[in-house]
């Protein structure tokens, strides 16, 4: 215990296995509006389904203060003499495999949209990549 807390038995309480009604509904509030804020953000979606291993903003030395970083992302500052040089250190996400992989197939759906699909005059559905269409571009599905 550090004994900068005003109740110190509840520095080392495990939050995440809380029970507690109100508790529960102020972290479904807390994370409703961060979705509002900032759900439609490259930055939120990332972090939320885990596409990287690590997050980092790079900036130029002095332009964004450490406290300013989001949570779960680290701060990588410029300098022309010395190049990049981590400030604050990210936490390693460990993206989940499946999630990796379905980011890589959707990036080949969107780089062979057009170029494998017969167009939508030919009766079918434009940017619908079968498995045989997965087999051409080189992913296993």
């Amino acid at each position: 215990m550090s004994g900068t807390r005003l109740f110190a038995e509840l520095e080392n309480w495990d939050f995440s296995r809380s029970r507690v009604r109100s508790y529960r509904a102020v972290l479904n509030d807390l994370r409703k509006v961060d979705e509002r804020l900032h759900g439609e953000s490259k930055f939120w979606t990332l972090w939320h389904y885990r596409l990287a291993d690590w997050l980092y903003i790079a900036a130029p030395r002095g332009l964004i203060d450490p406290r300013e970083v989001p949570p779960g992302w680290g701060l990588l500052e410029f300098e022309p003499r010395n190049g990049l040089s981590v400030r604050v250190r990210a936490p390693e996400l460990a993206g989940k495999p499946e999630h990796r992989q379905r980011l890589l197939r959707n990036i080949a759906v969107a780089a062979t949209r057009g170029r494998m699909d017969p167009p939508l005059s030919e009766g079918r559905d434009s940017g619908c990549l079968t498995e045989a269409g997965i087999r051409n571009v080189g992913i296993d599905p």
